[in-house]
């Protein structure tokens, strides 16, 4: 049933899970995510802001960018 519904709405209905069960009850952080992968999410929004306010869109060459730095991403991630 979960396939028909658009993609948006089933990230937002489990965001919407998370939150309520983090105010019902603080959800564990692993230590990983609070010192490697939030600053990685951080610097790709910012990255990724930059690439669309330059130009409002993404060409190659930032699309190759993108990519690359999240192979990067994953190939630390792998590692740690």
């Amino acid at each position: 049933m979960l396939r028909d519904v658009p993609a948006c709405i089933r990230e937002s209905h489990i965001l919407g899970i998370l939150g309520v069960s983090a105010l019902v009850q603080p959800l564990p952080l692993a230590s990983r995510m609070a010192w490697f992968d939030q600053w990685i999410m951080l610097g790709a929004a910012v990255l990724l802001t930059l690439f669309l306010v330059s130009g409002r869109r993404l060409s190659r060459l930032e699309g190759v960018v993108l990519l690359m730095g999240y192979g990067a991403y994953v190939a630390v991630g792998v590692t740690l």
